[in-house]
């Protein structure tokens, strides 16, 4: 496959995009992204500017007059079944989703496939879904291996893990090469440095915008720069000259820093 000639894909329980925007920024095409819920797929077609049906992917047929090969399938199933945080019901109808995209990656002869779920998916009772699927798959030809990851790992504050699950078909025309994580490892202090001086970040399509500036004061407080903190309570008061809680932190922070007693009058 090569990038030069559009490789196509279809994006399974899209949501507002999320899974698609690596595909959508490396040159790939969409021929439809699916979802159940009405609102984020009008999300999705805000952003991402393609085609999107509202439609329950228990039924396999996928309106939009797709071809009958397609080059990728990804798929993003309803985690609330497996989730360690929920009810962790074996047999949540929603576990079945999982299922659901590699029954569509062969109906359309996917060339690829990749879904992923939490982790939660693959221990106890439930993994017997992700075994289903891998059945499934093999027993069509493809060749499975899944990997768990970390969001951490690629550059993003947060201990998010994920299960994925890559297939695609063994013949001598298709070579898939799985690259290493790249280990970018970075926390929430470093993304939100400087977040106000960031293209788009436009505070005055906010609402609340007093709160909004105190909650990034009480970021920086909490790192001990005090003196950004009283620039964004500041800002919090001009909005809002009620809100008590920044009128609070910044004498606080005022005191630390030495400021307070020639800030008498700004009182």
């Amino acid at each position: 496959m090569s990038l030069k000639n559009k490789i196509t894909y279809i994006s399974l329980f899209s949501g507002c995009g999320g899974f698609d925007i690596g595909f959508k920024e490396n040159g790939f095409k969409c021929l439809g992204a699916y979802d159940i819920n009405p609102y984020v797929t009008d999300v999705h077609s805000k952003n991402l500017k393609g085609p999107v049906f509202v439609h329950d992917l228990n039924d396999l047929n996928l309106p939009g007059n797709l071809p009958k090969d397609i080059d990728v399938v990804i798929a993003g199933s309803p985690c609330q079944g497996f989730s360690t945080i929920g009810k962790r019901m074996v047999n949540d109808p929603r576990n079945h989703l999982l299922l659901t995209g590699g029954e569509i990656a062969i109906k359309y002869n996917a060339k690829a496939f990749i879904c992923e779920n939490v982790p939660g998916s693959n221990s106890g009772e439930h993994k017997k879904y992700w075994e289903k699927l891998q059945h499934l798959l093999k027993s069509n030809g493809y060749i499975t291996e899944m990997i768990q990851y970390s969001a951490y790992s690629f550059g993003v504050p947060q201990l998010r893990k994920r299960l994925i699950l890559y297939a695609w078909k063994s013949d001598e025309h298709t070579t898939i090469e799985l690259l290493s994580v790249p280990q970018k490892n970075i926390v929430l202090k470093d993304i939100l440095h400087g977040l106000e001086n960031q293209q788009n970040h436009n505070i005055n399509f906010i609402e609340d915008k007093d709160e909004i500036h105190y909650a990034i004061g009480m970021a920086y407080q909490d790192w001990g720069k005090f003196n950004e903190a009283i620039e964004f309570y500041k800002r919090a008061i001009d909005f809002n000259l009620h809100n008590e809680d920044a009128l609070y932190e910044l004498a606080y922070c005022m005191d630390i820093v030495g400021q307070l007693d020639q800030s008498i009058a700004y009182y």
